[in-house]
């Protein structure tokens, strides 16, 4: 551990979960969660901003509805089936879900970039440009 000089002057070790949530505050705040999501998980956002779920597994129909948003904080909400829990939840909570990994790989994995996902849709689940979607 490696140590930082504290308010009265003596050193105290540094907390690794700090540094970790530090790094994913800087992390979170560079990426756009939509963007990020949409490609990652082939998520498509119609013009009122709902998408399909990035955990269409849970959902009977496979989310023929689009119930997923983002709201402007990047907080991202399932309303149908609460893949993500009953409160909004930030985008490593959407990963450590979805993927089934712990926060720090969470973190990588936003760090990394998001790398298209592999996913056949529905043909209704794909963009329509003349609807002014910008997926």
């Amino acid at each position: 551990m490696t140590s930082r000089t504290g308010d009265q002057g003596f050193a105290r070790p540094t907390d690794k979960r700090t540094d970790l949530k530090a790094k994913a505050r800087e992390v979170e705040s560079s990426v756009d969660v939509r963007a990020f999501i949409a490609n990652r998980y082939a998520t498509v956002f119609d013009v009122n901003g709902k998408g399909t779920c990035p955990c269409r597994e849970n959902h009977r129909n496979g989310d023929a509805t689009p119930s997923f948003t983002v709201d402007t904080q990047g907080r991202c909400r399932c309303w149908s089936q609460s893949c993500f829990g009953d409160k909004p939840a930030d985008l490593f909570k959407v990963i450590m879900v979805k993927e089934k990994v712990g926060f720090a790989e969470a973190v990588r994995i936003v760090e990394g970039g998001s790398s298209p996902a592999q996913i056949d849709l529905p043909p209704h689940m794909y963009p329509h440009p003349e609807l002014g979607c910008g997926c």
